[in-house]
């Protein structure tokens, strides 16, 4: 299986140039490790420093700045200002863009993955002397801190509104229920009956 793809490297690169405004939806998931070539690498570093500083965005302005950098790529011919002209040829649309995003951190956990297994059998080939029981929970701790680095990472916040509607008609239906947890504040009860179901509060 293929752990990165050039042409959806291009792709999304394409988008970028021709729908910035797309950046914002797609910025929490993809960053510059997403771009395993060295060009494409440097001209995503470009256009998101350029995106940042609220300048406009046009493929001759990222291959400028590319080139000001003076970076030495591998292949001497590569004329960064063809090279981003023909990224640019490709045609691309914003959900697509969105969508090529998505497929590019794909390729990035695959790679990371890779990269934890070959930890895994770094320490399994220095570990000869230890006891199978530490192999296999140091082996697992290695692999699970990686697994939980994604998870988190996709968690989506919690909604906290959900049953408020719910809360308020209880309260309604029940005045009694005036008062909430008391706090150490006396303003604080005062004004807002102590801490209740249904309110928010940010300390």
């Amino acid at each position: 299986m293929s752990i990165y793809s050039l042409q959806i490297e291009k792709y999304v690169l394409s988008g970028l140039i021709k729908h910035p405004d797309a950046f914002s939806d797609i910025e929490s998931f993809i960053n510059e490790n997403d771009f395993v070539n060295e060009v494409h690498y440097t001209i995503f570093c470009v256009f998101k420093e350029t995106f940042n500083k609220g300048e406009s965005v046009d493929k001759i302005l990222i291959a400028q700045k590319a080139k000001n950098l003076g970076i030495t790529f591998k292949d001497q011919a590569i004329d960064i200002f063809n090279y981003v002209n023909s990224i640019c040829l490709i045609p691309t649309t914003r959900p697509g863009l969105i969508e090529g995003s998505k497929e590019l951190l794909k390729f990035r956990i695959r790679r990371e993955i890779e990269e934890t297994g070959e930890s895994i059998k770094k320490f399994a080939n220095n570990c000869a002397d230890k006891p199978i029981e530490e192999i296999i929970t140091e082996s697992d701790k290695i692999y699970n801190n990686k697994i939980c680095a994604y998870t988190s990472a996709n968690n989506k916040p919690e909604d906290i509104t959900s049953n408020v509607i719910e809360i308020i008609e209880e309260r309604g239906n029940n005045p009694i229920l005036e008062t909430g947890l008391i706090t150490p504040h006396p303003n604080f009860n005062r004004f807002y009956g102590g801490i209740r179901p249904g309110n928010i509060y940010a300390f």
